[in-house]
């Protein structure tokens, strides 16, 4: 089963629940700090779905609890 998303637009329909502009530009600026975990082929950025459930459940994991 492939996994990968494409474009910074699929990425921010996963993470957010849509892709607007706003929201596709933090995905890039995500990816550029390195803290996404995404790659880029040509111009073109791509991440797999299980690697950015992990990165989720990671944070999930740092935030403190309410």
């Amino acid at each position: 089963m492939i996994d990968l998303i494409e474009g910074a637009d699929g990425i921010a329909k996963f993470l957010f629940g849509e892709d607007t502009q706003r929201l596709r530009r933090q995905v890039y600026h995500l990816a550029e700090s390195h803290d996404l975990p995404a790659f880029k082929i040509g111009n073109k950025l791509y991440a797999r779905k299980a690697r950015l459930a992990e990165w989720i459940e990671a944070r999930e994991n740092e935030a403190p609890s309410a």
